[in-house]
């Protein structure tokens, strides 16, 4: 038995707590070093009272974490676990925004899932939704993947009134 899961099953602790630096919760460190274990063990111990969605001091929930660290079997542990994805950073990025950004064709799909509640038409604080991101970066896979979403709005604008086509053009 991990030292870890001794302290869970002490019924003791507080999985919800925060770092007082940078108000990491237990689970957004356990998703931020890639602990898969960890993180199921604090999903079947403490289901019911662990917040899924806590966000850092940046706004940063754990699903988004683990977007950014690109680990697939977490973001699905997360998002079958209920992990909202609508949330968003003090910046207003979703995980579908930092998704589309990072070029990641597969947790694209992931997250594009209707069912799980991706918004592809969210925008970020600069007024750009996944589409436009994936558009400008010229991450083909990723704007085919917005593409063939059925609730798509492949004209949205950004906030210099681009859309997805002039931005790709300019890629």
């Amino acid at each position: 038995m991990t030292l870890v899961q001794k302290l869970l099953d002490t019924g003791a602790v507080d999985v919800n707590a925060q770092d007082p630096e940078v108000s990491n919760t237990v689970l957004i460190s356990a998703v931020r070093y890639g602990r898969v274990n960890f993180v199921k063990a604090l999903l079947k111990a403490y289901r019911q009272k662990l917040d899924l969605n806590a966000q850092d001091v940046a706004g940063r929930t754990a699903l988004i974490v683990a977007v950014e660290t690109g680990d697939r079997e977490i973001i699905s542990i997360l998002l079958e676990s209920g992990s909202r994805q609508a949330i968003s950073t003090k910046d207003e990025l979703t995980a579908l925004h930092i998704a589309a950004a990072n070029a990641d064709y597969d947790i694209v799909k992931l997250l594009l899932l209707l069912e799980r509640g991706a918004d592809p038409d969210l925008p970020d604080c600069n007024g750009m939704a996944p589409l436009a991101k994936a558009a400008r970066l010229g991450h083909v896979d990723n704007v085919k993947a917005f593409l063939s979403n059925e609730h798509r709005n492949i004209s949205p604008v950004d906030y210099q009134d681009q859309t997805p086509l002039l931005l790709a053009a300019q890629s």
